[in-house]
């Protein structure tokens, strides 16, 4: 077991059960603080400590914050959600910048994010039966 550590100012850090780790042990999740505008922030683990997936996003497009991360695959794509310039929760899909491969890191110090597009309904609805979730 390993202690992977709490994100400054979150009274929780937490990493979800399913898909939010991948093969090169990159893991994602979200924090939980009470004095953030936006009650959490996107986290990514490459190692013990946790990390704003915010500060990877070159361009922010219409998402003001990411607050959550849900899934990440060996390519280090990850679906997350995030709080819109209109003040709406969408779920989006943050994509290494420069399109990683299997197996290439999405290490910050040698990657960024391209801009989080928001998920077509077609996508959103796939993405609940995926994950069993119920409702809008």
């Amino acid at each position: 077991m390993l202690d992977y550590g709490a994100f400054p100012g979150a009274v929780a850090t937490i990493v979800g059960c399913c898909h939010t780790n991948n093969d090169r042990g990159e893991i994602v999740g979200f924090s939980i603080e009470p004095n953030n505008p936006y009650f959490g922030r996107a986290l990514i683990w490459q190692g013990t400590e946790p990390k704003d997936l915010n500060a990877f996003v070159r361009d922010p497009g219409p998402f003001v914050q990411l607050t959550g991360a849900f899934s990440i695959n060996d390519a280090g794509e990850i679906v997350c959600q995030g709080v819109t310039n209109t003040g709406d929760l969408h779920a989006c899909l943050a994509v290494p910048h420069s399109g990683a491969v299997l197996n290439e890191s999405v290490s910050p110090a040698t990657r960024q994010l391209g801009s989080p597009v928001p998920l077509s309904d077609n996508a959103r609805e796939l993405l609940r039966r995926r994950l069993g979730i119920r409702g809008r």
